[in-house]
C-alpha cells in the first residue's frame, strides 16, 4: 500500500464590509493586510476579502481624492482556526498634517 503525504495547509478568510462616518459604505477603496507576501486590493463596492493562514495581522485601509488621502483606519485581527471572521472597517479623517499622498 502507497501511502501519499500531503501538507494541510489552513486557512482563514477575513471579510467584510467598509464605512464612511456617515456610516454609507465607501467605495474605492485601498485596502491591505500584512501577510508574508502583502495583499491589496481596491474595493469599488466597499467590501473585501482576504484568505490568510493563522496568524496575527494589520489590515489597513485608505480613501484618496485627486491622490491625497482623504480617511483611513488601521484594525489587527489574530487568527487562530480556519473558517470566517467578518471585520467590518470604519474610515476615520486623516488628521496627519503631512498628507500621505497616491
Amino acid at each position: 500500500m502507497l501511502l501519499l503525504t500531503v501538507d494541510v495547509v489552513y486557512a482563514a478568510t477575513i471579510h467584510g464590509t467598509i464605512y464612511d462616518l456617515s456610516l454609507n459604505k465607501a467605495k474605492d477603496v485601498v485596502v491591505e493586510i500584512d501577510t508574508l507576501q502583502k495583499q491589496r486590493l481596491v474595493s469599488k463596492d466597499g467590501l473585501y476579502s482576504f484568505n490568510v493562514p493563522p496568524g496575527s495581522y494589520l489590515i489597513t485601509a485608505k480613501y484618496y481624492e485627486s491622490s491625497i488621502l482623504q480617511s483611513k483606519t488601521e484594525e489587527p485581527i489574530s487568527i487562530k482556526d480556519e473558517g470566517e471572521y467578518i471585520l467590518d472597517l470604519f474610515l476615520f479623517p486623516n488628521l496627519d498634517e503631512e498628507s500621505e499622498m497616491l
